[in-house]
């Protein structure tokens, strides 16, 4: 086995801390929903994929959400968002997330990893959080 250099293990710091962001929003989304979820256990869900970049892909989300109880539909991007699609989780190419709980006068309720609490952003506030994002609307998963 060959030892990892600095630059890779940089690399993987930042691949770890992303999918940290990723847990952190699936698992307080599920806690919103009153769902029991644990960050452990969404790392566990991701073995399958091999390794940290697939867990930001859009193949592995379902199966992300899916063990926090929850289900995801992807927003348009050229659509306005309603106040009705939230809460919705944003996601970019490198696994940046951000939690957004409502809007209210063109500004964003949001939760930011590593934040106790709610934060309002406006729009150019919420972009730079988190460059050039997918609007992922979610939901609890419900059962019949």
């Amino acid at each position: 086995m060959k030892p990892t250099s600095p630059p890779e293990a940089t690399d993987a710091a930042a691949a770890a801390s992303d999918l940290t962001k990723l847990h952190a929003a699936v698992v307080f989304l599920a806690r919103f929903f009153g769902v029991t979820a644990e960050s452990e256990r969404l790392r566990a869900s991701l073995a399958a994929y091999g390794n940290a970049q697939s867990a930001t892909s859009a193949s592995a989300l379902p199966q992300i959400l899916a063990h926090g109880g929850l289900v995801g539909s992807e927003l348009s991007a050229s659509s306005a968002r309603r106040p009705t699609e939230m809460p919705a989780l944003l996601l970019n190419s490198q696994g940046e997330a951000v939690v957004v709980l409502a809007i209210k006068q063109d500004r964003y309720e949001c939760h930011l990893p590593g934040i106790e609490g709610s934060s309002w952003l406006d729009a150019a506030a919420l972009a730079s959080e988190v460059p050039s994002a997918r609007w992922i609307a979610v939901r609890q998963k419900m059962f019949f």
